[in-house]
């Protein structure tokens, strides 16, 4: 006998690591980037949308990896968007173009997080083993916001950044970012 879910019970929003493929190799990071082998096709990914929709899912949190390093990512937001699930991105921000982000926008997005480390490229740059990754998550946090687009900043603090977080309050205020997250290891 099936046991019948009371959706109104369940939560409402959702997180998916959709993909493990990443352009970075973030010292921190505990999704393992590297080939892909087990990542879900198109198809496989609408199920999921479907059945969190039919669960009462609302806001699907969708990470990686790099999850804009997905040829399908369009289609899969859409996808989800046509379930009516609003979409919140979390992204490197080095993907970022006003194509992309007006793409996304057309998926229901409620905002794009970027990964940013430091308030600066030397502190940013070493924790996301990546010359150039502060220059294009600033960057990208800049066109979200010409596009209006909301941005929210996810910082993880270690021991290689954690003497300069009270400089990244001041310096997320000064790009226009209303909201900065703070993880830890």
């Amino acid at each position: 006998m099936k046991q019948k879910i009371d959706s109104t019970s369940l939560p409402k929003t959702a997180s998916w690591i959709i993909t493990t493929r990443c352009n970075m190799s973030c010292l921190h990071c505990y999704v393992p980037s590297g080939p892909q082998t087990d990542e879900l096709n198109s198809a496989q990914a609408k199920v999921v949308i479907d059945k969190l929709a039919n669960l009462g899912v609302k806001m699907l949190i969708i990470s990686g990896g790099e999850p804009l390093l997905r040829e399908d990512i369009f289609d899969i937001c859409g996808h989800a968007a046509s379930k009516g699930i609003c979409l919140s991105i979390c992204t490197n921000g080095s993907t970022l173009s006003a194509d992309t982000i007006h793409k996304l926008k057309k998926c229901n997005l409620f905002n794009i997080t970027v990964s940013l480390d430091g308030w600066n490229s030397e502190i940013n740059d070493k924790l996301r083993n990546y010359k150039g990754a502060f220059e294009m998550a600033c960057r990208g946090i800049k066109l979200c916001l010409e596009n209006n687009v909301t941005v929210f900043i996810d910082t993880t603090i270690t021991r290689l950044n954690y003497h300069s977080v009270q400089k990244m309050l001041p310096f997320c205020s000064s790009l226009g970012v209303d909201l900065i997250m703070f993880r830890r290891l």
